[in-house]
């Protein structure tokens, strides 16, 4: 099923020797104890150098004085190696999205009042956020794309919540912005000599801030919507008419996020996730990229990007062949991530 590739995200892999990915990738051990290799650069197998790729592949030895870039040039042959298919299928729904944004085919936008411009700017902000997944996939950061698979979730979310709440969207968006200014403009006049220009304000109504203080919080710690993300997607899982589809967003929601979640944010597992093991030398540490949640991620990013390209498809009225076309290079990318998966 779809869910079995994204599922071993929940149980990112620790050792540096991932043979389910088939290669290694630099993995940067710093040590507290100042022994083992000079520059604070060890290896789990004994004194040898750290290599990118296994003894088949990729040889890029970290030693001290190796630049960002002959690193990240290893990652990129080892990814490109053994998760190629993955990755270019991701990068197929990018393209696909791309010719569709650029010869718009779909009927025109609504209105100003309506809410076919906030869906619009979100698509294109989901657009960004998924490209640079893809490219931090590339270059084997899978933990930082996770972390922005995260977003691209909610974002996803909150396009199909806006076409079914419209109203909802209307009254809150531009409320939600109005507050964000008056934010900012208290956090610029506190630190008047570290930024020039202007606040966004010039003064604002007290009253009218502790009004939206209620909705949004004092801190405009709480979202636009008002919602949390579970009743969110209790509130679109209607719109997913495949029961395999609408089974997919409840293990998205309930498992892949909390693991972006969990990834994100200073837990256990994000601190746990960094750690090689420790010896007499001291800590073993992971230093830049790694196998760890690309292959996951990958499959998670284009799950949900494709998720807000069909409701862009569907609701600006796209012409049948642009929606089949679509759906074929759903299907079709989705073999290739069963295919690299056995």
């Amino acid at each position: 099923s779809n869910t079995s590739q994204a599922s071993h995200a929940t149980h990112p892999r620790r050792a540096t020797n991932c043979p389910s990915l088939g290669f290694t990738l630099s993995r940067c051990a710093t040590s507290d104890s100042g022994h083992g290799s000079s520059g604070g650069v060890c290896s789990d197998r004994d004194d040898r150098p750290m290599v990118n790729g296994d003894d088949d592949a990729v040889r890029a030895e970290l030693r001290p004085g190796t630049s960002a870039a002959e690193i990240v040039a290893g990652a990129r042959a080892g990814v490109d190696g053994h998760l190629g298919g993955r990755l270019r299928a991701c990068e197929e729904m990018r393209d696909l999205a791309l010719a569709i944004a650029t010869s718009w085919t779909g009927r025109p936008m609504e209105p100003e009042a309506g809410v076919d411009r906030p869906i619009a700017l979100l698509f294109a902000r989901t657009s960004g956020t998924y490209w640079g997944i893809v490219e931090l996939l590339r270059m084997a950061f899978g933990p930082q794309a996770a972390m922005l698979t995260r977003s691209l979730f909610e974002d996803m979310v909150d396009m199909h919540f806006i076409a079914v709440n419209p109203e909802l969207a209307i009254d809150r968006l531009p409320k939600h912005h109005e507050h964000s200014d008056m934010l900012m403009t208290d956090a610029l006049r506190a630190h008047p000599h570290l930024l020039d220009g202007e606040p966004p304000l010039s003064g604002y109504d007290e009253q009218r801030r502790l009004e939206l203080d209620e909705l949004f919080g004092r801190y405009g710690h709480r979202g636009w919507s008002g919602p949390n993300i579970h009743d969110r997607v209790e509130a679109i899982a209607h719109r997913w008419l495949d029961p395999k589809e609408r089974k997919q967003l409840d293990f998205f929601l309930g498992v892949i996020h909390r693991v972006h979640n969990q990834t994100l944010h200073v837990t256990g597992a994000s601190l746990s996730a960094v750690m090689r093991g420790a010896d007499e030398r001291g800590l073993h540490l992971s230093f830049g990229p790694g196998p760890e949640q690309v292959k996951e991620t990958a499959f998670a990013a284009f799950w949900i990007y494709s998720q807000a390209i069909r409701m862009v498809l569907t609701r600006f009225a796209f012409p049948d062949g642009t929606l089949a076309a679509f759906e074929d290079t759903y299907l079709r990318c989705l073999q290739a991530f069963h295919q690299s998966a056995e």
